[in-house]
């Protein structure tokens, strides 16, 4: 294990010391989670997935399943503000539309996120993550890297994914 996913899990292990019952219930009431099991399993997978942000170098891809958590999280905002400052030191926005249509990024995007998840957590990855190598039809990190808050309106695909790579 590598300095970059020993830090990834630490943030991760402080994470979960964190009582998150406003987040589960806003899931659970909110967000069509089915039950509190499931609520936890999605929010454990999302505070993985956290985890990987504040030294991420490209955009993480998003799961639909584990977004209704984000959903639920952003919902409860003093808590979510709180927690992106004390994890990711700034505030991390959600936009539920998807930035970049193309497919060929998100699964670049999803690979990227799945490999240092895998790295991080090996066997203890929560499997809804791992479904990363197969769903790519959510949003991307909704400014889960900094580069992406440079992008000015009007983009389209093309503008946009060569402006990423000449990052």
């Amino acid at each position: 294990m590598n300095d970059r996913d020993k830090r990834t899990k630490k943030r991760f292990r402080r994470m979960m010391r964190r009582d998150y019952t406003p987040v589960i219930e806003t899931a659970m009431r909110e967000c069509d989670v089915k039950s509190r099991k499931r609520a936890k399993q999605l929010l454990r997978a999302f505070l993985q997935w956290f985890s990987l942000i504040p030294e991420a170098t490209e955009p993480l891809q998003m799961l639909q399943s584990v977004d209704r958590i984000w959903h639920a999280f952003v919902l409860n905002t003093q808590l979510y503000r709180e927690f992106c400052d004390e994890f990711a030191g700034r505030f991390i926005d959600h936009d539920p539309a998807d930035i970049a249509n193309s497919p060929g990024l998100k699964v670049r995007y999803a690979a990227y996120a799945l490999k240092h998840l895998k790295s991080a957590f090996g066997n203890e990855l929560e499997p809804e993550l791992t479904k990363l190598s197969q769903a790519v039809t959510c949003c991307i990190g909704c400014g889960s890297n900094p580069r992406l808050e440079h992008r000015k309106p009007g983009f389209n695909d093309v503008e946009y994914s060569e402006a990423m790579f000449a990052l």
